[in-house]
C-alpha cells in the first residue's frame, strides 16, 4: 500500500510543503511506494533529487496531481529531495525535505 504525502502551498513561507517533512521508511519491511499528491493550492509540482541516489525509482507516468516513487529500502540513511512547485496564483517555490530509511 502506498504511503500518501500531500503537498500544499505554504503562503507565509512561499514554498510547497509536504504533509510529512521527514518521511520514515522502515527498511525491515522492504520496498515501499511513496505517493505525493498536490492539493488545489498548487498548480503544478515535481519531485527531484531521489533517482540519482540509486535507492529510488519512479514507477509509471506521473499525473498532473500525483508522483509515485518506490523506495527500494536497501540502505539506511537520510535522503534529501527537492519539491519544486508553483502556487495556484503562479508563485514558484522550492523545498528540501527528507526521507529517512531506518529500522524501528
Amino acid at each position: 500500500m502506498p504511503q500518501p504525502v500531500t503537498v500544499s502551498w505554504d503562503d507565509a513561507a512561499k514554498k510547497p510543503v509536504p504533509s510529512e517533512d521527514d518521511i520514515f521508511v522502515n527498511i525491515r519491511n522492504g520496498a515501499q511506494v511513496i505517493t505525493w499528491q498536490r492539493d488545489d493550492s498548487l498548480s503544478s509540482f515535481d519531485i527531484i533529487g531521489l533517482l540519482e541516489t540509486g535507492e529510488f525509482e519512479k514507477k509509471g507516468k506521473p499525473s498532473p496531481k500525483t508522483i509515485t516513487i518506490t523506495d527500494k529500502a536497501t540502505r539506511a540513511g537520510v535522503f534529501k529531495y527537492t519539491i519544486i512547485g508553483t502556487s495556484a496564483d503562479g508563485q514558484p517555490g522550492v523545498n528540501d525535505p527528507r526521507i529517512t530509511n531506518g529500522s524501528r
